[in-house]
């Protein structure tokens, strides 16, 4: 199971941003935040809730990265053995859960650099109309 910090580290690096981006984000150094996601320090709801902000997620979101999809894949597992008539296929479902994971935050950091983009076209466009 992932701890907070790793899953946060997984958010941060497919958004794209460094460890020195967010720290300065949520307003503490780069060892702090380092610690953070480490998970040599304790965070509270208060400073999750901050680094949720930063990355564009909920917390939940944070909270329930890898258990929601090992859920899927596990009700997965147990239904491709009825398929194929047993119980031991030969997919490796955890393989499978790790690249889901890695396009769903890639999907979502797809998400974000389009909104940047919007804010981007927006920003000139006022700046070209004056």
């Amino acid at each position: 199971m992932m701890k907070t910090g790793d899953k946060i580290r997984t958010i941060r690096t497919l958004k794209g941003l460094s460890q020195e981006n967010l720290a300065d984000m949520i307003g503490i150094s780069r060892l702090a935040y380092g610690d953070i996601e480490r998970n040599k320090s304790a965070i509270s709801e208060e400073r999750l809730s901050q680094i949720s902000k930063a990355l564009g997620v909920n917390v939940e979101d944070i909270q329930n990265v890898g258990e929601t999809i090992a859920n899927f894949f596990d009700q997965c597992n147990g239904a491709a053995g009825i398929i194929n008539g047993n119980q031991n296929n030969n997919y490796d479902f955890r393989e499978i859960q790790h690249k889901l994971e890695i396009a769903l935050l890639e999907n979502e950091k797809m998400k974000v650099e389009l909104e940047k983009a919007k804010i981007e076209v927006e920003l000139w466009k006022s700046k070209v109309g004056k």
